[in-house]
């Protein structure tokens, strides 16, 4: 179910679950028609608890805007929950 892989992607068995730092979740409706996938949590996100915060959050809000939608209508979600050192996945990740 939706609800069981949302509860594993952020639990002990993901694939990112030692990297350091909280998991972020996805947020949004799971059937939304419009998904946007971001490559990882920042450092903004991590202190929000909310994927595309901070200063790249109004910008991507204001995107949003000008193609008439809302967080509240789309599904934000990251490729890896949890903000990796210097950005980038360990090579057994990839």
């Amino acid at each position: 179910s939706w609800e069981a892989f949302a509860a594993w992607r952020c639990g002990p068995q993901a694939p990112d679950a030692g990297l350091r730092g909280a998991a972020i979740q996805a947020s949004g409706p799971a059937r939304a028609e419009v998904m946007v996938l971001a490559d990882c949590p920042d450092g903004d996100d991590e202190a929000e608890g909310v994927l595309l915060s901070g200063r790249a959050g109004r910008l991507f809000d204001r995107m949003l805007a000008a193609i008439g939608l809302t967080r509240a209508e789309i599904h934000l979600a990251a490729v890896c929950a949890k903000r990796p050192i210097g950005r980038r996945l360990p090579p057994e990740m990839t």
